[in-house]
């Protein structure tokens, strides 16, 4: 009854209110404990939205329906086909669809639709293998980011070799551990292609020095890659080469200066048809009949075999000096040294081979400068790196007599109580003086000038009063403690005292003074 009502009322509901019954609508049919036809009417409503003119209540309904595998699956492929911001979000969740389904999309298609197949949680090696040979790429980009999709090599191929033009797929793919070898020199060649298209904006170079400048990079890059690979990919780089015609005898040449004579001996093997036990010992004990025999019957021109000899034995020699085997030094060493040792002959193909080995010397050379520099400048750069983290020296501080000899803020009361006991030590020390030298003057010892007891002059009142009492007595009195000087003054008077030192250095210039009338 209630899915009955829900038809009834969606054909004229406003859209707002259309959005939140469709997400209710399509909850109950998921969650809810609908009997059979209830469950029918349901579907039925949902085949129904499917042509709603709104697109935000189609959305609702993929939205709620999208990953669950209870889905209508005819009501999953219609939203397949909807507009994009749908059909993305569909592809890329939901788990009824089959591979041959996600291969037909992606066969006939959008390009987002592609990449929403190629982030979905998980992509089988027939999916990915699609998206290689058909997608864009974006979608294989997609595909290359997804940790859950199941990338054969030939997967991982066919993407280098159709996308491995743009930047961001090659960097993905050579980061790869399980990428090719032959798909390391697809990628290699692509980027050459991309050198050729740069170096061809410059309208002032001729088209034949952009193709040979790209051979001889693709040739050093391809070289170089084959000194870093185990010995067992040696036979895919090799085959690639002849494949593509590419395993000349510049090439080959250019192996040996550049030091992977590994390489130059899988090449030999294979082109001799030989075992490359048999060809690493012919090359290691110096036979060069043998020699010879094998390069003759790899089909190398005959005229050449002087130079290779040439080079191989310098490469020899090179690894059995102390510091021969550095990588950095052999290239130089071997081009150098058959440039020093072999004669040209008059012989064209000869000439070619050494025009070229002055090439490579001079590229060796300019790369060992230019490594020489690099790492003076990364050694003056950790050098001054050094120097700015290192800690600053600590300078001796002298401390201050503040910080020496801190100040104790004492109360006025505890200093008032010192001063009265260190008067009365003074007048005991004082009278222990007199008594024993009563002719030493206990004033001499403090080095003070003498100073007149405190002045105290007396002001008549205008009125009469009563006679003064007689003060004479006062200042050869000592003080006792606690009585002030005032107490003993006559009352009715004015008295002025002259203010002269402090009140201790007074009491103790007083007790002196009383002490020697004594």
């Amino acid at each position: 009854m209630i899915v009955e009502r829900f038809l009834a009322w969606v054909e004229s509901a406003p859209e707002s209110k259309k959005i939140k019954a469709t997400s209710a609508l399509a909850r109950a049919f998921l969650f809810s404990d609908l009997d059979e036809e209830s469950l029918e009417k349901a579907e039925a409503a949902m085949t129904l939205l499917l042509d709603d003119p709104c697109s935000e209540v189609r959305l609702a309904l993929a939205s709620e329906i999208c990953s669950h595998e209870d889905a209508p699956r005819h009501v999953i492929a219609a939203l397949a086909q909807d507009m994009p911001e749908i059909s993305m979000l569909v592809l890329a969740h939901s788990p009824v669809f089959v591979d041959a389904e996600l291969v037909e999309v992606i066969k006939n298609g959008t390009m987002q639709q592609q990449v929403a197949i190629a982030c979905r949680p998980e992509i089988s090696a027939i999916v990915a293998a699609a998206i290689a040979e058909a997608g864009e790429p974006e979608a294989s980009y997609g595909l290359l980011q997804n940790s859950s999709a199941e990338l054969t090599q030939d997967t991982l191929h066919r993407i280098s070799e159709r996308h491995g033009e743009e930047p961001e797929i090659r960097k993905v793919l050579l980061e790869r551990t399980d990428l090719g070898a032959q798909s390391h020199l697809v990628l290699i060649d692509q980027l050459g292609e991309t050198m050729r298209d740069k170096l061809g904006e410059k309208s002032w170079m001729p088209d034949a020095r952009i193709d040979a400048i790209v051979r001889e990079n693709c040739d050093k890059a391809v070289i170089n890659y084959a000194l870093n690979v185990f010995e067992q990919d040696l036979p895919e780089i090799i085959d690639y080469l002849i494949t593509r015609r590419r395993l000349n005898t510049a090439f080959l040449l250019r192996a040996i200066c550049l030091g992977n004579i590994s390489m130059f001996s899988k090449a030999l093997s294979t082109l001799a048809d030989v075992p490359g036990e048999r060809v690493n010992s012919v090359l290691a004990e110096n036979r060069k009949s043998a020699f010879f025999a094998l390069y003759k019957k790899a089909g190398l021109p005959v005229g050449a075999f002087d130079v290779f000899a040439c080079a191989v034995g310098a490469w020899r020699t090179a690894l059995q000096e102390e510091d021969g085997a550095n990588p950095e030094k052999l290239p130089r060493y071997v081009s150098r040294k058959v440039l020093d040792t072999y004669q040209p002959a008059g012989d064209p193909q000869v000439d070619e081979l050494l025009v070229l080995l002055r090439k490579i010397a001079a590229e060796t050379a300019r790369d060992t400068a230019r490594a020489h520099a690099t790492q003076i400048a990364i050694e003056e750069r950790q050098r001054e790196q050094m120097l700015l983290t290192a800690p600053p020296a600590e300078e001796e501080i002298t401390p201050t007599p503040e910080e020496l000899y801190p100040v104790i803020d004492l109360p006025d009361e505890v200093i008032a109580e010192f001063a009265i006991h260190l008067a009365e030590e003074i007048v005991d020390w004082e009278s222990a003086l007199v008594e024993e030298a009563p002719e030493i003057d206990v004033l001499d010892h403090f080095q003070e000038p003498e100073v007149s007891a405190p002045e105290i002059e007396v002001e008549e009142p205008d009125e009469p009063q009563a006679p003064a009492n007689d003060i004479s007595d006062i200042g050869e009195q000592p003080i006792a403690d606690g009585i002030s000087l005032l107490d003993k003054l006559k009352p009715g008077h004015q008295y002025k005292v002259a203010k002269t030192e402090s009140s201790l250095l007074m009491k103790f210039r007083q007790n002196s003074e009383n002490t020697r009338a004594a």
